[in-house]
């Protein structure tokens, strides 16, 4: 009798957790269109139907740069039949479970937070035959995952280059990376590889450091080196926020001209500390080629079934 009582008791509580699951999906739809930064794009309205959808998931944080990796895949759109569409990342990586129930044909990931967490969702998205491309940084690679971004030893190059610039014939450099830009990070080794094979016997002193996602963690740390290593006469800041907030520092501890600054990006305000004299170069990566070569690069592994499982989309390198 219990037996039956409680088979009926399961029965009853079917309709109910179908309900659940239900509305859970749905606002976790509805989460992932208000959350879309292109959601008021107009064909996000238009009646434009196009053969393929692929999905970016993208930090909010450095809009100069992902703002022209945005440009790049839209102008993608046209040339390759696809609707794109971008969504952020900050938030939380377990949205990518999401996926394989969408319609998304392929998307574009830029690994941001624990590598494990990443190449988990990666894998379970593989077992879809969802096709994932890593921007900038590569956690995962194997036969299914693919990388679109920069030489990591050419940055180190780029950074050794403009190095030269200055009047020292030895250097005591110190390389803040950070957790905003992961690829570096990641792959500091290989950087550090192309600063030396650059400057050579001109590099006394080789160290680095790790700002967080904190925008004022490059300010503290910059403020400790004035301080403790007064030894340093050149810092290299792969963020461009980290950047700014590190020029800062050394302005209010009156150490322009002692502390030689190389920065990432080319926003208005980086420019004008060059001008200035404060940075003295900045490396630049192609966000507009990254983005369109994610969608390239997504559209042939739909349609042809390979694609370049490395493409470097280049730098430029400002002074």
């Amino acid at each position: 009798m219990n037996r039956k009582k409680s088979l009926g008791n399961i029965l009853k509580s079917i309709p109910f957790v179908f309900s659940f699951i239900t509305i859970a999906i749905l606002i976790f739809l509805i989460n992932i269109l208000l959350s879309s930064t292109d959601f008021l794009k107009e064909e996000s309205v238009s009646n434009i139907v196009r053969k393929s959808y692929y999905a970016f998931f993208i930090p909010t944080s450095d809009q100069a740069f992902f703002n022209g990796l945005k440009k790049g895949a839209m102008a993608a759109e046209e040339d390759f039949d696809c609707y794109v569409s971008f969504y952020s990342i900050d938030n939380n990586i377990m949205d990518l479970n999401m996926v394989p129930f969408l319609g998304i044909n392929g998307i574009a990931l830029y690994p941001l937070g624990k590598s494990s967490e990443i190449k988990d969702q990666i894998k379970f998205l593989e077992e879809y035959g969802i096709p994932v491309i890593q921007i900038e940084n590569e956690v995962l690679r194997d036969k299914n995952t693919f990388y679109v971004g920069t030489n990591n030893f050419e940055s180190g190059r780029a950074i050794g280059e403009i190095s030269k610039r200055t009047e020292k014939d030895l250097l005591n450099i110190q390389i803040i990376y950070s957790e905003k830009n992961p690829g570096l990070l990641s792959n500091k080794s290989i950087v550090e590889l192309g600063l030396k094979s650059s400057l050579g016997d001109k590099i006394n002193k080789l160290d680095y450091t790790i700002t967080s996602l904190n925008p004022l963690d490059a300010e503290r740390i910059v403020y400790e080196i004035v301080k403790n290593s007064p030894e340093v006469d050149l810092i290299v800041l792969t963020d461009p926020n980290d950047s700014l907030v590190a020029v800062q520092a050394i302005i209010d501890s009156n150490m322009v001209g002692e502390i030689q600054i190389i920065s990432f990006g080319d926003s208005d305000e980086i420019l004008n500390y060059m001008d200035k004299g404060v940075i003295l170069g900045s490396i630049v990566r192609n966000p507009y080629e990254i983005g369109y070569n994610a969608v390239k690069s997504l559209y042939e592994i739909e349609n042809t079934g390979f694609t370049s499982s490395y493409l470097d989309t280049g730098i430029k390198t400002l002074w």
